[in-house]
């Protein structure tokens, strides 16, 4: 149900909702935590060609939110394993980070 349609609904009954919404630049990972973040899940030391491919890639597609990205990049390791080449977890995190923008 979306905020309109349950605004309408008899369960509201003209109730006040206040919407907040909080622009946190904060949230923004940068490009060492990403990388950080990357090691970390794939539970493994990424070698200089893999911190260049990172950092080329956090590039592109910067700003990513870092609560976003884990979420993301987790999700993939959980159902793909460790062992992929890094573009494939970039190609899905990429996926990812474009439907949420869309």
């Amino acid at each position: 149900m979306n905020n309109r349609s349950y605004q309408l609904s008899p369960e509201f009954a003209g109730r006040k909702v206040e919407v907040v919404y909080e622009a946190n630049k904060s949230c923004d990972t940068a490009e060492p935590e990403f990388q950080a973040m990357t090691a970390r899940l794939l539970e493994r030391e990424l070698t200089e060609e893999e911190l260049a491919y990172l950092s080329s890639f956090f590039f592109e597609n910067a700003p990513m939110t870092a609560r976003r990205t884990e979420l993301l990049l987790a999700q993939v390791v959980s159902a793909k394993g460790k062992d992929l080449h890094l573009r494939s977890y970039c190609s899905h995190l990429k996926q990812g980070l474009n439907q949420q923008r869309s």
